[in-house]
Formats: C-alpha cells, sequence, structure tokens
C-alpha cells in the first residue's frame, strides 16, 4: 500500500493534472492521494481572509469568483458530462461556504474562520482530482480529509492527533481501500474533536500524507514536486547543487527544520514511528529516481554531508543564547550523519568562509548539523563556499 502526495505545482495547470492522473494509474499497488491546493490558491485565500468579512447580499468578492472560475476551467479535462456536471456542483458549493464565511464574520476574521476560509483550496483540488480519475476510468473514492484527519484545536498551525486519526483511517478510508477504491484526500486540512475545521500549517500537506501513512501501515509514502528530489542546496543560491539519492530520517528532518523547503519538518516522524521509506519524486519527470528517505543510507553513500539547508536570521538551535547581532544576518547550516565522529570539520569548513562576516559558529556535540551566522548579503556566497568545500573536496568523504 503506497501513499501518493501532490502539491500544489504538480497541479497547478491543465496539463499537470492530466500527468498526475497518470502517475496514479500507472501505481498498482494499493493507493491514498493526498492533494495539495492548486498553486497559489493558498495565498490567494490568505488575502481573501485578510480583507476582512463582506456585505451580506453583496457579489461575493471578485477574487473568490476567480477562484472558482479557475477550478472550473481545470475541469474541463473531464469528458463524461454527468460526472462534469456534479463536480461543477460541488465547486460552487465549496465557494458558497467561502462566501458565507465573509459575510457572517462580524469584524476582523478570526483564525477558526480563516482556516474555514484557506481550507477550500484542498477541498476544491481533491474533489477536481477524484473526479479525473474517475473520468480515466479509475476507481476512485473522495473522502473529506476533514473526517479523517484530527487534530488539536490550535487554528492554523494544527497538530494531528495520531489516535483519533487512525480510528477515523480505519473506519473511512480503509474498508474504501479494501473495495479496491484510490481514496483521494486534502492535506493541510483536519478537524479538532467537536468537528471544527482547523488546517495544520504552510507545507502541511506533506505532514497530512505521513501521517495517513502512518495510520495505514504504508509500505511507502511518496511525496511528488517539481524537483527531481532533496538536492544539496536551494538551487538559487547554488545553481550546481544535485540531488541527494538517499538520507536518513534525521538527516531529512534536520535539513527541513533548518530551512530546506522540499520536506515539511513534521513530514519525518510519523514515518520514523511505522519506519516507513519516504520518497521525494518530479511530478514533471517521473522517470527520475527521487531521493530515498529511510532509517541510513547505505554504506555505499555515506559521504558525510548530506546537503545544506538556509534560514534569514539567527538559530535558536545553536543551544546559546545569541545576544547583539544584528539584523540582516543568515544562518547557513551543514547536515549529516557523517559530522557526529569529526568534531574537526567545523574548523575546516571556517577555513572556506574566510573572507566571509561570520558571527557565530554553532555545532553542538552530537549532532548532525554545523551552523553558520553570517551576514545575510552574503549568505549566498556562504552557501556556495560551503557547498563546494563538502561536495567537491574528496578530503571530506567518509
Amino acid at each position: 500500500m503506497v501513499v501518493l502526495k501532490f502539491g500544489g505545482t504538480s497541479v497547478g495547470k491543465v496539463d499537470a493534472i492530466r500527468r498526475v492522473a497518470g502517475i496514479v494509474a500507472s501505481e498498482r499497488r494499493r493507493r491514498v492521494v493526498v492533494v495539495s491546493a492548486l498553486a497559489g490558491v493558498t495565498d490567494a485565500l490568505l488575502d481573501l481572509a485578510a480583507a476582512g468579512p463582506t456585505i451580506p447580499g453583496n457579489p461575493p468578492p471578485r477574487a473568490l469568483d476567480a477562484l472558482l472560475r479557475r477550478h472550473l476551467a481545470a475541469a474541463e479535462v473531464i469528458r463524461d458530462r454527468a460526472m462534469r456536471a456534479a463536480l461543477d456542483h460541488e465547486l460552487y458549493a465549496i465557494a458558497g461556504r467561502v462566501a458565507a464565511t465573509l459575510e457572517s464574520a462580524p469584524g476582523a476574521l478570526s483564525p477558526r474562520s480563516r482556516d474555514d476560509v484557506v481550507a477550500a483550496g484542498e477541498l476544491w483540488s481533491s474533489r477536481l482530482l477524484a473526479a479525473v480519475l474517475r473520468d480515466r476510468g479509475v476507481p476512485a473514492s473522495w473522502v473529506d480529509a476533514r473526517a479523517v484527519m484530527r487534530t488539536n484545536g490550535r487554528h492554523e498551525n494544527a497538530v494531528p492527533d495520531l489516535d483519533a486519526t487512525r480510528e477515523a483511517v480505519a473506519g473511512t478510508v480503509k474498508p474504501a481501500l479494501d473495495r479496491g477504491q484510490v481514496v483521494v484526500l486534502g492535506g493541510f486540512i483536519g478537524s479538532d474533536s467537536d468537528g471544527v475545521t482547523t488546517t495544520l500549517g504552510r507545507g502541511g500537506s506533506d505532514w497530512s500524507a505521513s501521517v495517513f501513512g502512518a495510520c495505514l501501515d504504508a509500505d511507502e509514502i511518496q511525496i511528488w514536486t517539481d524537483v527531481d528530489g532533496v538536492l544539496t542546496a536551494d538551487p538559487r543560491f547554488v545553481p550546481h547543487a544535485r540531488v541527494v539519492p538517499h538520507l536518513s530520517y534525521g538527516e531529512a528532518h534536520d535539513l527541513a527544520s533548518f530551512g530546506a523547503k522540499v520536506l515539511h519538518p513534521g513530514t519525518i516522524a510519523p514515518a520514523v514511528e511505522r519506519g516507513i521509506p519516504v520518497v521525494v519524486r518530479n511530478s514533471h519527470r517521473p522517470g527520475a529516481a527521487g531521493t530515498m528517505v529511510s532509517a541510513a543510507r547505505p554504506a555505499a553513500r555515506a559521504h558525510i554531508v548530506a546537503g545544506l539547508a538556509y534560514r534569514p536570521g539567527a538559530i535558536a538551535a545553536a543551544g546559546a543564547e545569541i545576544d547583539g547581532l544584528p539584523h540582516g544576518v543568515a544562518t547557513v547550516t551543514v547536515v549529516g550523519e557523517g559530522l557526529v565522529a569529526n568534531p574537526h570539520l567545523a574548523t575546516d569548513a571556517s577555513r572556506a568562509l574566510l573572507d566571509i562576516r561570520t558571527h557565530l559558529v554553532a555545532r553542538p556535540d552530537g549532532t548532525r548539523t554545523l551552523s553558520f551566522v553570517v551576514d545575510g548579503n552574503q549568505a549566498k556566497l556562504a552557501m556556495v563556499r560551503l557547498h563546494d568545500h563538502f561536495f567537491q573536496s574528496s578530503s571530506v568523504e567518509a
């Protein structure tokens, strides 16, 4: 059994949606599909919520109508007229619920109301993908993720309740899988113990996929995105960064926690608990091997460093009070299992930054991380220097 999660850029356009449907159709194992909102939709919904309530009786905001029209246009790929009509009805209904939330707000929208608004993105996209799959002859069932993903009541940044979610999955998702159905759910969204809509925070669809995978004891969790896998560094900073074929769970978690964008930091823990491998792949290039995240890297790939991450600002994770640092600093973090047994690497790496103003070097004992706090305007150069030091020097091979 496999969980396939598709990000917003994987379903951003009609051709991309067709490609995703093809990927799902070609997978022969039992499968659950988790989908993010279409690219840009979450930001547009957040802007809509920030604009505040609307006047009852007035037409819906133009921005909401534009989002609805975008999904209706994407639905044109569906050939079956009855299926298309049913989908259109659902898409309109979701927009109607957003409009009602905006009308009923007494003032600035509360976190609860903002969650109601933003959830529309995943409701639209999951309804759309389920219909596209059925139109292609794939037996697909849409399940409202809010009825399955159980969370605490922290709006806009909810935390999954694994036990309650496992129970809901057993009662809703597993029977559909047993009937031979492909189950399609929206990521990022859930509900608290009272059934009130919650969201897991930005990037939370990865987390949703991992939680669902853990609850179903999946053989594999696939994270489909728009890059070939986890890269050794952000290609915006290091154009020659390359795909990392294999990461340990710990390395993937640390890269995400220190700013790498491919995986949500919460993705790894549920997979670790059940020992489920996580594979990051490119939906635009399905044939690319991607990155495998599992308990340990194979010995043949035991390079000391797995990759680098970047984050604006100084790090709290340095394990020290950081006072007196100027504004405009950035943190570049080197991550790798091999750092644990090589205390001299901080000194060696620092030599690559001799002409870069370095405010702090942090390497907590027994960790996989080595962090450098530098001036923000020199972060790109620092990334390139450290990347080349670790990935082009034979002296840092395990």
